[in-house]
């Protein structure tokens, strides 16, 4: 499989972002409040800012990302327990198995989900 250009830039995408900490804070402290206590599914997670830093609020997040080596950076966080991280070809096994009859997944990371009948 080629490798796509958020395999390339994970492991340094995090240190890139700490140039925006500033509005990335602001944008923690605005999910904090919107999901707290709640279950979140977060797409296209890339190393899993988002979900680090809003898992104490969450009842439990799941993130999911085409890039697998996105996940693997994400993966790094390993003291959040209510946390699961899925490369989008895991979460489409996850689906089909849920019951769901048909899921896609699109290298762009679009993921779509056609609930199975009766």
């Amino acid at each position: 499989m080629k490798q796509s250009i958020w395999d390339t830039f994970a492991p340094i995408y995090e240190l890139a972002m700490r140039s925006q900490k500033k509005q990335y804070e602001l944008l923690y402290e605005k999910i904090r409040a919107a999901v707290g206590g709640k279950c979140v599914l977060e797409l296209a997670p890339g190393p899993g800012l988002i979900a680090k830093n809003i898992a104490e609020s969450a009842a439990s997040v799941v993130a999911t990302d085409f890039s697998e080596k996105m996940i693997l950076q994400a993966k790094k966080n390993k003291n959040l327990p209510c946390v699961t991280r899925h490369t989008a070809a895991e979460i489409k096994k996850l689906m089909e198995n849920a019951g769901f009859c048909e899921v896609r997944t699109e290298e762009k990371g679009t993921l779509f989900l056609v609930e199975g009948g009766n």
